[in-house]
């Protein structure tokens, strides 16, 4: 063995200290780049896995309309397409009014239930000409109950009316028809019978052939192979709920940050061996003095740094690829779901080139730092740029600390840069990660503030009569569906349901149209009609006006009491009334009445039919309400949101939100007894589908009232969201715990760099107060850096939320309700402020930010203060 060799070898094993260090961070490095890229590759596969089974694993559907000519049709094929299925869709179903229910009645084949994953909650699919199976929205929206065996009434209005026929109910269906991707002209159907059931009713309107892509070619980019079949003249619809529903939001997302982790992973890197090789200069020197040539000290360069990095490298690399195949073989066996893990050896390959490239990166400026003339640089006499930059300090009086500094940072301007880069780039990832958790709880929590398991609600048939010039006999009347504040819903009714086991909360509300205000100021002419709305002051209803408006003017103890009420007023105007003024609204403080309202009339039971069109005069008798009750405005909402004004619907002038007293109140002035016309119940984690959801339709259904759930949107939602905290958590404490490793290997890397330089600090006479002043300085306004993630990390939100809402225009004509212009707009700029303010949260970002900030700050002055304790430096 050459004595060269030996030296090499023999510097090698003197050096293993200082080596442990630069392999630790070396490895927690690669591990950073392999092991989030991995888990982000498990996650996207897991989400697919999960769309498929909510949207269908299918690509591509096509229509064929048998009514319209001008909608053009042809199978397609192509040799990355699987299979196919066949989905048939009647006419729209009649409800128990014989209005349009929105419900249709199809077949489906068995490839689309298979590749589907169309399943039931109970029972079976039929099997019979008189058999059905249905979504629960449907049945809730016919007015059934969930309950398998019963009858089913299927009404379509034909040229020659209206034909009937009868099912029997052989499954629920758990809801596809809503959740698939579809034009709106084409609905899915909403109840399955067979080919021969769905004759009794009529011929199928139209057919929607769905497309499989077969799973060799899933990777490709699906959205430039399917725009390739769409055309203009064809009902063409690419399944984006599927492919496009990926971590990060898109395929492209996706690909974008794979690069930014990569890159980050690379600066950390970089900066490693750059620190590392600039620091080993002074020792290349002595070398060079001995008697070593060039090439020779290029070869220990290279072979302490493969030596060093390149081992545990390749061990960081293959370990969260074992662990990710035993997560995914674990993931699988506890759900439905089928084996997900992937070995992706492009992705495996890019990632080894890049831990590759930065270390031979490093070893090239290495080699390049080692020639004679940088090596040489640095000798004992001091330059003429040194002593002006020393008589400038010494005029100034500047301290040490700050000069040391100064000088530490004109040093190694590259390894500053890439630590910054490093740093903010990592901020930048964890800021995006923490944001996507707060949009999927933003999301949840805007469904469950709105929305309860079930809404029930009870309204009887009025009708409103109205006299034209004061000719008795010249009048019109219209019935229609209105909340009574004394007709609602039996106590039986209730009795039933407040037993039954799974129920968290019910929240009863009266509701009432039998009403409506006058006051001092009013005009004669008539305006739409108030809502009004008595609940009880813990409801979720008035807790979240409370949050939105605070509502500072409103004594809360007089509207507890039934003194106060909020008017919500619309804006809008009575669309019969032309010629005369629009009212004069109250005012907070002024006095109003609650009176009945005028010609309203309703018939006898015996003479109420479904249809109510043209009631005869002496069939009708007026419902007469003859009290009166003053109250105060506590408070008035001009204008209230989108939201509110969903809630209340679109045919009121005026929202009335009064307390329960109050309803009273009323009802005692108009000598009547009050009972509850709405119900919103939440379901908790005992309720199951026989136990609670079956019992409550079948209660509602005996009661003759109307229901509607959002149990499985609440569920998905839900589920939507669980998932989203898991991927994009376990991404955010997998980088946030590598990143604070290996900055603190950083840390300990310089200090025991700059131990000599401490160490003549301290000899010429630095305080340990100043020096810890010093280290603390240091760590902060290196830390402070991050800060410009701030900003970067937003306008990243801001174009992906900008490039969605274009893509959602270019495609579909977007146009939407923006609360920061309080008008519907397709201006993408209102819309992509809008969901910056919806679906981020700035001060949530400003305190993490500020406390990573401070963790860095305090990582860096104790790393610092150990290494000194350890080798007794101060």
């Amino acid at each position: 063995m050459t004595i060269f060799l030996k030296l090499v070898l023999k510097g090698l094993k003197r050096r293993k200290r200082e080596m442990r260090y630069v392999s630790a961070v070396t490895f927690l490095s690669a591990l950073f780049i392999s092991s989030v890229i991995l888990f982000q590759n498990i996650m996207d596969n897991y989400l697919m896995e999960t769309n498929y089974q909510n949207y269908g694993d299918w690509i591509l559907s096509s229509v064929e309309d048998f009514q319209e000519s001008g909608v053009l049709f042809s199978e397609l094929r192509h040799p990355y397409l699987a299979a196919s299925g066949v989905c048939q869709t009647g006419a729209e179903l009649l409800d128990r009014q014989n209005e349009p229910s929105g419900v249709n009645l199809g077949t489906l084949d068995a490839a689309v239930r298979n590749f589907g994953n169309i399943s039931l909650y109970e029972g079976r699919f039929p099997k019979s000409p008189d058999e059905i199976a249905m979504d629960l929205s449907s049945l809730s929206t016919l007015g059934y109950s969930y309950e398998l065996g019963q009858t089913i009434r299927v009404a379509v209005q034909n040229e020659k009316g209206i034909h009937e026929t009868t099912f029997r109910l052989t499954g629920t269906i758990k809801s596809f028809a809503e959740s698939w991707k579809h034009l709106s002209r084409y609905p899915l159907p909403n109840g399955i019978v067979t080919e021969k059931g769905l004759q009794k009713t009529g011929t199928p309107l139209y057919s929607t052939h769905f497309y499989q892509l077969d799973k060799l070619y899933e990777n490709l980019d699906t959205e430039e192979f399917a725009s390739a079949f769409l055309k203009q003249s064809q009902a063409l619809v690419y399944n984006s709920y599927t492919y496009e529903n990926r971590v990060w939001g898109s395929r492209d997302m996706f690909q974008a940050a794979k690069f930014i982790l990569l890159l980050t992973g690379i600066l950390s890197i970089g900066y490693l061996m750059m620190s590392y090789v600039t620091q080993r200069k002074k020792w290349y020197y002595r070398l060079r003095c001995t008697g070593a040539d060039r090439l020779q000290i290029r070869i220990m360069i290279l072979t302490e740094t493969i030596y060093g990095t390149f081992p545990y490298a390749f061990l960081a690399m293959i370990l969260p690829y074992l662990a990710g195949a035993a997560i995914c073989c674990a993931v699988s066996a506890g759900s439905r779901l089928p084996y997900f893990f992937e070995f992706h050896p492009a992705d495996f390959l890019s990632q080894l080139g890049a831990v590759l490239g930065a270390i031979l990166f490093a070893v090239l400026c290495a080699c390049l730092a080692s020639r004679d003339k940088h090596l040489e640089r640095n000798r004992a006499e001091i330059t003429k740029r040194q002593i002006k930059r020393l008589r400038k300090d010494s005029r100034t009086a500047k301290n040490t600390a700050r000069i040391f500094l100064r000088r530490q940072r004109k040093l190694h301007p590259f390894q500053k840069t890439a630590s910054i880069l490093f740093s903010a780039t990592t901020c930048l990832i964890l800021i995006l990660c923490l944001n996507k958790i707060y949009q999927a709880s933003q999301k949840y929590a805007e469904l469950a503030n709105n929305a309860s398991d079930f809404h029930a609600s009870y309204r009887k048939t009025l009708i409103e009569r109205t006299d034209f010039a004061n000719d008795p006999y010249s009048w019109s009347a219209a019935s229609s569906y209105m909340y009574d504040m004394y007709d609602g819903m039996s106590k039986q009714a209730e009795e039933e349901i407040q037993p039954l086991i799974g129920i968290r909360r019910i929240d009863r509300q009266i509701w009432d149209e039998t009403h409506c205000l006058q006051w001092r100021t009013k005009n004669d002419n008539k305006t739409l009609t108030p809502l009004f709305c008595y609940q009880d002051t813990d409801s979720k209803t008035l807790k979240k006006l409370e949050k939105e408006y605070n509502l500072p003017e409103l004594d809360k103890a007089a509207f507890q009491n039934g003194e106060q009420i909020i008017l919500l007023a619309f804006g809008q105007e009575a669309s019969a009334i032309i010629e005369k003024p629009i009212e004069t609204p109250p005012h907070i403080g002024d006095t109003v009445e609650i009176v009945g309202r005028e010609s309203l009339f309703y018939l006898p039971e015996e003479n109420t039919s479904s249809s109510l069109q043209a009631p005869d005069l002496t069939e009708m008798k007026e419902y007469a309400l003859s009290g009166l009750t003053p109250v105060t405005i506590g408070a008035v909402i001009e204008n209230p949101s989108f939201e509110w004004k969903a809630l209340f619907g679109y045919n009121f002038a005026y929202g009335v939100i009064a307390s329960r007293e109050l309803a009273a109140r009323v009802a005692n002035a108009d000598s009547k007894t009050l009972q509850n016309n709405r119900l919103f119940i939440d379901l908790n984690k005992n309720q199951s589908f026989e136990s609670t959801q079956k019992r409550l339709a079948s209660i509602f259904q005996k009661n003759n009232i109307e229901y509607v759930s959002y149990t499985e949107e609440l569920r998905e939602t839900w589920n939507s969201y669980i998932r989203q905290a898991c991927i994009y958590g376990i991404v955010f404490c997998t980088i946030l715990f590598i990143f604070l490793l290996l900055e603190l290997r950083f840390h300990q890397i310089q200090h025991q760099y700059r131990e000599r330089k401490y160490l003549l600090l301290k000899q010429l006479g630095m305080e340990d107060t100043m020096f810890r002043h010093m280290l603390i300085k240091e760590s902060l306004g290196q830390s402070l850096w991050i800060l410009i993630s701030i900003p970067c990390s937003y306008a990243v939100m801001a174009g992906i939320f900008y490039l969605k809402n274009k893509k959602l225009w270019n495609t579909a004509g977007l146009c939407q309700w923006s609360e920061s212009l309080g008008d519907y707009t397709s201006d993408l700029y209102w819309l992509t402020l809008d969901n910056l303010y919806s679906y981020t949260s700035l001060s949530y970002t400003i305190i993490f930010v500020i406390l990573l900030a401070f963790i860095l700050t305090l990582a860096g002055w104790k790393s610092a203060e150990t290494h000194k304790k350890r080798e007794e430096i101060l």
